[in-house]
């Protein structure tokens, strides 16, 4: 099978990857974002979910997921 990468936009669903991977970026490389780490993981679970759903429901913004397959 031919391996390769899939990229494709976020869902609702994969707030909790969104989170995860946002912090992640926040962390290494916190100059490149326009919110501190430390806000951001005082977010609740809830705010997440809701950013994101946010951002899936926008015209102008979007939010992409790669899947290394």
């Amino acid at each position: 099978m031919k391996q390769g990468v899939i990229i494709g936009f976020a869902e609702k669903d994969e707030w909790k990857e969104w989170k995860a991977i946002r912090l992640l970026a926040l962390k290494d490389a916190p100059d490149s974002f326009g919110e501190l780490y430390e806000d951001a993981v005082q977010k609740s679970d809830k705010d997440w979910e809701q950013n994101l759903s946010d951002v899936v429901n926008s015209k102008d913004r979007a939010v992409f997921f790669s899947i290394k397959r």
